[in-house]
């Protein structure tokens, strides 16, 4: 575990390698706070939940340090990690949640290709959660005019064209 006596080094060196069992063990590790996050008794409990507070952490923990957003790379990995374990993630197709594999994949490919691989603000990564609580399938009920970061105005309008046509809201 982690020694306080160790050099800056071997601290680094002993979380990267907690971070790769996290992401080695992310179901078993992540269910839990799922089921607490989707049990009613649970979630009204608080206006930020278990997984909300975890979610929100995971900013700074995957930050490097010294810096003050974090690194592209390093928030696709998480949102991998992370996001599945919402209980607004639609894991399987069930309707279970609003947020589905499809879009995360949308939004990833968006951050991949449109924004030159910049670094992603705590601001969006905080409103992104949101976002996925409030977005449906198709994107159409999203409000430009909300206080949305821009990177996510600008998403949506990239996944409505880049979005599989079976997908897209009829507007005929």
């Amino acid at each position: 575990m982690l020694d306080l006596s160790d050099t800056i080094d071997k601290q680094k060196a002993t979380l990267e390698k907690l971070r790769q069992e996290l992401l080695e063990n992310k179901p078993l590790r992540l269910e839990r706070i799922a089921e607490e996050k989707s049990n009613p008794a649970t979630a009204a409990s608080a206006n930020k939940g278990l997984y909300n507070k975890v979610y929100e952490y995971t900013y700074g923990f995957a930050r490097r340090e010294g810096q003050k957003s974090l690194a592209l790379e390093n928030a696709l990995a998480f949102w991998d990690l992370v996001l599945p374990a919402s209980p607004t993630f639609d894991r399987d197709g069930d309707g279970g949640g609003k947020f589905t594999q499809q879009q995360l994949n949308l939004w990833k490919q968006f951050l991949t290709e449109q924004t030159g691989g910049r670094a992603v603000s705590k601001d969006t990564w905080i409103q992104f959660l949101d976002f996925t609580t409030e977005i449906n399938a198709d994107f159409s009920n999203h409000d430009f005019d909300a206080a949305w970061p821009s990177v996510i105005d600008d998403f949506v309008l990239w996944a409505r064209d880049n979005m599989p046509a079976s997908d897209r809201m009829d507007t005929s």
